[in-house]
C-alpha cells in the first residue's frame, strides 16, 4: 500500500486505506502459526516469542493490541475509539487464532486496545481450565 510510505504516523490509526477484517486477521495469524507464509522461520519464532502474553490456566496466550480513532485526534483528546486484540491461544496440542475488535462509542481518554486484551484474558481464564 503506497500510503504507508509517507505517512508512518497515521496509516494504522483508522485514517488510511488499509482495512483488514477480523476474518482476514485470523486467516493471516493461522497461516503465520502454521508456517505457511513466505517468511524466514527464525523471524516467525521471534514474532511468536515477542507477542507472548502469559499462561492462563494452562493455556498460552499470544497477542497484539491496537487502538484506532473514530473521532479525529482521539489519541490526544477524549473521543470514540476502536480497540482490538488479535493473537493465538495454545492449549496442549491445539492452537486457536482469534481477533477481538470493538467500537467504544463513549468519550474516552487512553487507549481501547488494552481493554480488548482484558476481555480476552477474562474469557481465556473461563474457557481453559487445568
Amino acid at each position: 500500500n503506497k500510503q504507508v510510505r509517507g505517512d508512518f504516523n497515521n496509516f494504522w490509526l483508522s485514517k488510511g486505506s488499509i482495512k483488514v477484517s477480523a476474518e482476514e486477521q485470523v486467516r493471516f495469524l493461522s497461516n503465520l502459526w502454521q508456517g505457511q507464509l513466505p517468511l524466514n522461520q527464525d523471524t516467525v519464532k521471534l514474532t511468536k516469542k515477542s507477542i507472548f502474553e502469559r499462561s492462563i490456566n494452562g493455556a498460552k496466550l499470544y497477542g497484539k493490541t491496537g487502538t484506532g480513532c473514530i473521532d479525529e485526534e482521539c489519541m490526544s483528546a477524549p473521543g470514540r475509539q476502536l480497540g482490538w486484540f488479535v493473537g493465538f491461544i495454545e492449549e496442549k496440542s491445539k492452537v486457536y487464532a482469534f481477533a477481538l475488535n470493538f467500537s467504544d462509542l463513549g468519550m474516552r481518554r487512553g487507549y481501547a486496545g488494552p481493554d480488548a486484551k482484558k476481555i480476552v484474558r477474562r474469557y481465556v481464564g473461563r474457557f481453559f481450565s487445568e
